[in-house]
């Protein structure tokens, strides 16, 4: 049998992980990385101007419905989400402030703390793409990615990343929100990603999909979609299949079976195997021919 010679062609989300490509390399295959995708970690605030301008056209009872569904969103312990939502609503009612660019920051007293608790707040993707409406998904991107610049704060995950593996400025992609992916349709062997794993493990608040970081699961599904690659990897910790009782499980496997597979002609098969001691780590690798979860 003729060896192979041509080089995978490797898409990459939530890169800071970077454990397949280190793989590919130290099993001396050929690869190029066609593109790689920070998770948006590095969060962007929701400023008083923001706000202002989202809710401008509401009443009082929309405003208030809008409020309570952006502190839900944005995963709040469930325990402080009722106060959030009620200092979140008397800011938005103010209208007015001297310095508009100032990100919001909520603060409140908790039971048996001195100091107060301090919550700065995120934009969210929906907030974005409301604030910048009628232009591209790639002029949107490039306006995210100014918001980042603007910030002044350096990313230490890309940093780590261009050490290490052999990637350009064109093909970093700074958040997974914003990153359409048909443009690499047809042109990847292999995506790996998944979601970050903090709204699913033990040592989290295990807010699953209720965290803002667990949804960010939707993009990846999204992005599959978006670019069809012959095999793609879905990582995450294995209690993901645990969190709210299995709930959330089903969620994803559903969007990844019933939503994406069945469109792609994806064929589901299941296998799995026995945990390690050191830790479990849950995988989903899927092509047109197999689609297998095990833990390893």
């Amino acid at each position: 049998m003729a060896k192979r010679n041509r080089a995978l062609k490797v898409g990459t989300l939530f890169s800071g992980i970077g454990a397949f490509e280190h793989a590919l390399q130290q099993l001396n295959i050929p690869h190029k990385i066609q593109f790689a995708c920070d998770c948006g970690e590095r969060e962007l605030p929701l400023t008083y101007g923001n706000l202002f301008e989202l809710t401008k056209d509401l009443n009082d009872n929309e405003l208030l419905d809008y409020c309570e569904g952006y502190i839900n969103k944005i995963g709040v312990k469930r325990e402080y989400r009722a106060i959030e939502t009620k200092l979140l609503y008397e800011v938005a009612t103010k209208k007015t402030i001297d310095n508009e660019t100032l990100p919001i920051v909520l603060k409140f007293k908790k039971d048996g703390r001195k100091s107060l608790v301090s919550h700065k707040l995120i934009i969210t993707q929906e907030q974005i793409v409301s604030l910048t409406p009628n232009i591209s998904s790639k002029e949107r991107e490039l306006y995210v990615n100014k918001l980042y610049d603007d910030m002044g704060e350096h990313n230490y995950v890309k940093d780590a990343y261009f050490a290490n593996y052999d990637i350009t400025e064109k093909q970093w992609h700074e958040d997974i929100r914003f990153l359409d992916a048909s443009e690499y349709e047809g042109s990847l062997d292999i995506l790996i990603g998944g979601s970050p794993c903090q709204s699913f493990s033990n040592y989290g608040k295990k807010l699953g999909l209720e965290d803002v970081r667990g949804t960010l699961f939707y993009d990846y599904a999204r992005i599959i979609k978006e670019s069809k690659p012959k095999i793609f990897i879905y990582e995450n910790v294995e209690n993901v299949t645990k969190n709210d009782g299995g709930k959330t499980w089903k969620v994803i496997n559903d969007e990844l079976n019933r939503k994406l597979l069945d469109a792609l002609q994806y064929i589901r098969f299941i296998s799995k195997y026995k945990e390690e001691k050191d830790g479990e780590k849950l995988r989903v690798y899927s092509s047109k021919t197999s689609h297998v979860l095990f833990l390893n």
